[in-house]
């Protein structure tokens, strides 16, 4: 019986793998995934960043509409003119409307009707609180950011949540981190959540642009401070107004917050922690080694490492500082 059976295996052609063969099997199947996995990541690593380009550009848009409808201002990175003796109320002479509605965030003691970032302004002007209400099954009375830009309530309830069209189509490839260990200060809504790795990437604004009251004055390096508008310190500026809007930044991918500063260290690429991340850096390149900048004229770049703000301006000739400025 047993010579039966080798004589049956033998003639239909069936036998076991020797080792030999084994090896070279699993040898071919290495070969093909080293060479089709970098191919699928690459091809994902697109896909991110073709949405947020989608995003970017659909921003640039919205801000051109509202320029228009608000005498050639371009949207502030952050506001604030509450009136510091009554909060609920906007202080006299500001140039332009921010938000759109002006008691939807009642849930707030005060209102932030008069304070907020770039995200807030366009999030009402462009009405999206409907939408994201309808989708995320939210109303004003159980969440206050029915018509903001959410970030809080969402991503701490939601940390999966990726349709917040002023949030990069990748994740943060790691947690900002200063030089002293702590992490970053969001501005008013910038939630914990949306700062973590894994999650939703920022897209933050040139703080240039910063409008809030009590914006310093002096905190635009690199040349003679500008005369302090009104109201008081905060800096509202036209599109007629900047110099080369096709090389001044408005948005770049970032790790931070919804703003960041026209400052040096924001854009350091040099002093690494102990990770080797780069300390201070808030911008984020978090598309294999690229970021993306969305410029005041509309259009958007993918942009390798630089070294520092000099190396980003100097060579590159991309501005950051002083846009209203030859």
């Amino acid at each position: 019986m047993p010579n039966h059976t080798v004589r049956v295996r033998s003639v239909l052609g069936i036998r076991g793998f020797t080792l030999p063969e084994v090896m070279v099997v699993m040898g071919v199947i290495a070969v093909l995934l080293a060479v089709l996995l970098p191919a699928l990541s690459g091809s994902l690593r697109m896909g991110d960043m073709t949405k947020s380009l989608s995003r970017m550009k659909q921003i640039g848009t919205w801000m051109t509409l509202y320029s228009g409808d608000n005498r050639d201002h371009i949207v502030p990175s952050q506001f604030n003119y509450q009136d510091p003796a009554n909060p609920s109320l906007p202080l006299a002479n500001y140039p332009i409307k921010v938000r759109s509605n002006s008691n939807h965030l009642g849930g707030f003691s005060p209102p932030r009707t008069y304070k907020g970032t770039w995200t807030d302004i366009l999030w009402t002007y462009a009405d999206l609180g409907k939408t994201f209400a309808a989708e995320y099954a939210m109303t004003a009375a159980d969440d206050s950011y029915r018509f903001d830009s959410p970030d809080v309530d969402v991503y701490e309830s939601n940390p999966d949540y990726e349709e917040n069209p002023f949030r990069a189509g990748a994740p943060n490839t790691h947690n900002f981190i200063n030089a002293d260990g702590s992490g970053p200060t969001p501005f008013c809504n910038a939630g914990a959540g949306a700062r973590e790795k894994g999650l939703p990437g920022y897209f933050a604004a040139n703080n240039f642009f910063n409008a809030d009251r009590d914006a310093d004055p002096l905190a635009n390096p690199g040349g003679t401070p500008d005369p302090i508008p009104t109201p008081a310190n905060g800096r509202w500026y036209t599109n007629g107004q900047i110099k080369a809007p096709d090389r001044s930044m408005y948005l770049v991918d970032s790790l931070a917050g919804e703003t960041i500063n026209p400052e040096v260290e924001p854009y350091d690429n040099i002093t690494v922690n102990a990770e080797g991340f780069p300390l201070h850096l808030e911008v984020d390149f978090r598309y294999s080694g690229v970021c993306l900048m969305m410029f005041l004229d509309g259009h958007t770049s993918p942009e390798g490492p630089w070294t520092d703000m000099a190396d980003l301006q100097d060579n590159r000739h991309i501005k950051v500082q002083n846009l209203h400025k030859n």
